[in-house]
Parts: C-alpha cells; sequence; structure tokens
C-alpha cells in the first residue's frame, strides 16, 4: 500500500526502542508487585509476631500479678511463698473460679525435650499429696531459643535492691522479670510483672 508524503510507516529502530521501552516498564511493573507482596508478607509476619507478644505478655501479666503471699508448701523451704530460678518459678494463687475454686502452686518453667525447648506452665492443686495429684500443663510458646528470669526485692532503708536470677527469701519479690529470645526474631522487650504483696481482702 503506497504512502502519502506525510504518512509513512516507524523504522525498525523506532520499533525496537518502543519494545525496549515497554519491557523496561514491564520490569519496574513486576518489581514493584513483588515489593509490594514481600511488603505485605513482611507487615503480615511482624503483625503476628507481635500479637503473639502480646498474648503471652498479657497471660503472664495477669497470672502472676494474681499471685499470693501464701506459703507454697514445699518439703525443702516450707515457709517460702515463691521459688525462683533462672529458669523457672512457682507461686500461689487462684484459677478463674468459673473453672475451679481453691489454692493451687503455679509453676512458669522453660521444657526441655532434645533439642527442642518450650515455655510452659504446670498447675496443680495445693496440698494435695504429689502421688495423688493431677497436673495439667499447658504450653505457652511451642518453640523458644531461650528464656530468662530475674527477681527484685523490694526496697528498704537499709539495703538497695538488684536483680537476682536465685530467689532465695520467702516472701514475694516485688518485680519479675522476663526475657524471651525465639528463633529467628529479636529478643522481646523485657517484660517486667508485679506481684500481688498483700493477701486478698
Amino acid at each position: 500500500m503506497a504512502t502519502g508524503p506525510n504518512q509513512r510507516g516507524f523504522t525498525l529502530l523506532e520499533v525496537l526502542i518502543a519494545a525496549t521501552l515497554i519491557a523496561i516498564m514491564m520490569v519496574l511493573l513486576f518489581g514493584s508487585l513483588r515489593l509490594g507482596a514481600g511488603s505485605w508478607d513482611s507487615g503480615e509476619q511482624r503483625f503476628d509476631r507481635t500479637s503473639q507478644m502480646l498474648v503471652v505478655q498479657s497471660f503472664l501479666r495477669k497470672h502472676l500479678s494474681a499471685a499470693l503471699p501464701w506459703p507454697l508448701g514445699d518439703a525443702v523451704r516450707p515457709g517460702a511463698q515463691f521459688i525462683g530460678n533462672r529458669r523457672s518459678f512457682d507461686y500461689v494463687g487462684f484459677l478463674p473460679s468459673q473453672i475451679r475454686t481453691g489454692l493451687y502452686r503455679f509453676r512458669v518453667f522453660v521444657d526441655r525435650r532434645g533439642d527442642r525447648k518450650s515455655l510452659r506452665v504446670s498447675v496443680r492443686s495445693l496440698g494435695v499429696p504429689p502421688r495423688d495429684e493431677k497436673i495439667e500443663d499447658l504450653e505457652i510458646l511451642p518453640e523458644v531459643d531461650d528464656v530468662r528470669f530475674a527477681y527484685l526485692a523490694r526496697a528498704t532503708p537499709e539495703v538497695k535492691p538488684v536483680w537476682v536470677e536465685e530467689w532465695v527469701e520467702d516472701m514475694i519479690p516485688a518485680l519479675v522479670s522476663i526475657r524471651v529470645e525465639l528463633p529467628g526474631q529479636d529478643p522481646w522487650p523485657a517484660l517486667l510483672i508485679a506481684p500481688r504483696i498483700d493477701p486478698p481482702s
């Protein structure tokens, strides 16, 4: 087909330039889509991690802040109201009234089975002989790299309190510090919980 004086077809060079520009635009477009999808996945993972942290911290804060200054009935330290070390701590408290009444001994501990570590809490009725008691075990965090507990005594005019990893006093500590590290994540901010000091009225 003949073309007029003001009409002409595209040269091969123009076609190649246009195709190159289209290819560049497609690469940028798909790169933006991948970046957006990656950002979405990253944001979703951060949300999941934050949600998990808040749930676990809420659980620990609710239960430990309700600890009672009540003797644990421990064979080694009968008068102890709280027993704690770097990997576990024991205290006395109530279960929710809709579940069961009475006093219970709680133990929050790092459970190690082979190469796998988890954070768990066990609950058993206070005053029931060990051979007769049924221990209920709840997994708080299914997989951890490390969990560390530390304890702070109440301040007195004579003694300045310091953090310790072995609680040997018979009374309940003023503060309990819980530090959690999960696989492939940054360490959680330290959780500080103040257990109950005075008996319930």
